[in-house]
């Protein structure tokens, strides 16, 4: 019972000696173990670089009214291995306005519903080429950047929401 505030002050001590010269051994796994991991705090460059700076140009959207091919194609490429988790849902090809935010599990669920008829004939829009409306299935409130926004408070948006995704628009509203 002597012993107890003595081997206390010891390992207190041990551990901030070995936290001043390197990370602590869970920190240093994270890398090896390729755990997805954000620092509390933005780096400083964070302060100074826009978000036009580093936002992905390899854009992958779909209309709001979609053809069921476009979702086919999307998943092949998906089974390919592009590694999109969600894409933008707009109003048309031309006119990119935000309406949604379509995820992947979203995606295959209205795949598997496209395979069964019954389903298939309620979701396809026959007045519009047998269209399928994303909008039933998509987030039709995904939060979303302007361009010109520092990364660091697109950083802490992105952190203190615990988001996946973050869309970017332009300064007309476009994705």
């Amino acid at each position: 019972a002597s012993l107890v505030a003595p081997v206390g002050i010891v390992c207190i001590l041990a551990t901030l000696v070995g936290n001043w010269f390197n990370h602590g051994l869970y920190h240093g796994l994270i890398p090896v173990m390729n755990l997805p991991f954000l620092n509390a705090k933005p780096a400083k460059v964070m302060y100074v670089t826009r978000v036009v700076a580093i936002m992905s140009r390899h854009l992958v959207y779909l209309p709001h009214m979609c053809l069921p091919a476009e979702l086919k194609a999307l998943k092949l490429r998906i089974d390919r291995g592009m590694t999109h988790n969600a894409f933008p849902v707009v109003r048309t090809e031309f006119d990119r306005h935000l309406v949604g935010l379509l995820s992947r599990r979203e995606l295959f669920q209205i795949l598997e519903d496209l395979k069964d008829p019954i389903k298939a004939r309620e979701i396809c829009d026959e007045t519009v080429d047998d269209r399928i409306d994303l909008t039933l299935y998509c987030d039709r409130s995904p939060l979303s950047v302007d361009w010109g926004m520092t990364v660091a408070r697109a950083y802490e948006l992105f952190t203190k929401m615990g988001l996946r995704h973050l869309i970017v628009l332009g300064h007309t509203g476009k994705v």
